[in-house]
């Protein structure tokens, strides 16, 4: 009996901090993503009159026309980054969508993957998914090099990739053709 009433008090104790944890985990991250859709909120007012905007999740990019501007925003080294360029000092750009030789499926225990291909395991779809988007390399010293991260469903999403080219067709006729 008296290891049964320990054991309990244990439990109680151990599952007090674990919601005093989670609470102040919850908190920290309930914080960060005020501050990240403040910032973003601030950049969204500043680049409303772009002709063309893209966000996701503290990324993004815009492109005022007439003004030859492009404006991006950008999570680095974890830093929230906001700058404004010509649209000459674009050096290069292109986009990501790694996880092409993936193949993620669910539930399939036993599931052989194509030639060419390898099962993918859910952190790495996590980690495809996170790193897909367009790669920015601009005349700056401080910050030569950016990254948009694009909003992703799933590994080789047919919808970002559209999105992706979209883009990339939009800098292609802004930048090199203008």
């Amino acid at each position: 009996m008296g290891c049964l009433v320990t054991f309990l008090v244990v439990a109680v104790l151990l599952g007090i901090i674990g919601i005093i944890y989670n609470t102040r985990k919850d908190t920290k991250l309930a914080e960060n993503h005020n501050i990240k859709a403040a910032w973003l909120s601030s950049w969204l007012l500043s680049v409303e009159h772009c002709n063309y905007k893209y966000t996701n999740d503290g990324y993004g990019i815009a492109i005022d026309i007439p003004n030859k501007k492009i404006y991006l925003a950008s999570m680095i080294d974890s830093a929230s980054v906001v700058k404004e360029y010509n649209t000459s000092d674009i050096r290069e750009w292109e986009y990501v969508m790694p996880g092409a030789d993936l193949l993620y499926t669910i539930g399939h225990e036993g599931f052989k993957s194509a030639p060419g291909r390898r099962n993918a395991t859910d952190a790495q779809a996590k980690d495809a998914i996170s790193n897909t988007g367009l790669w920015l390399t601009v005349k700056d010293i401080d910050y030569p090099k950016w990254f948009i991260q694009f909003r992703c469903e799933e590994v080789q999403d047919p919808k970002t990739k559209m999105e992706l080219s979209r883009w990339m067709e939009i800098l292609q006729q802004n930048i090199n053709e203008a």
